[in-house]
């Protein structure tokens, strides 16, 4: 019974190692896979806002363009105007 305590005591070492191990690794996996979620959340999130983006831009590109049609009106009112009072000069 002596001679079998040493190797039961290293035999419940080397399980517990194991048990420990498997533990570190089942921990791994679960840090693995919220990560991967959270990789996946991040991207939906990107194509999200790049499509707000997008719609955000657009009103700005109308609004811009009739700014400058807008300006391109004014000019050529000026421009009558001018033509008119130089006419009557």
């Amino acid at each position: 019974m002596k001679d079998l305590f040493p190797i039961s005591v290293f035999t419940i070492i080397v399980l517990f190692s194991i048990y420990q191990n498997f533990k570190i690794w089942d921990k791994v996996a679960d840090d693995n896979q919220f990560t991967h979620q959270v990789i996946i959340e991040n991207k939906k999130l990107i194509k999200q806002l790049i499509i707000e983006q997008k719609e955000l831009i657009k009103p700005l590109d109308t609004q811009s363009a009739d700014i400058i049609r807008n300006q391109k009106m004014m000019i050529g009112k000026i421009d009558t105007i001018r033509s008119d009072l130089m006419f009557f000069k």
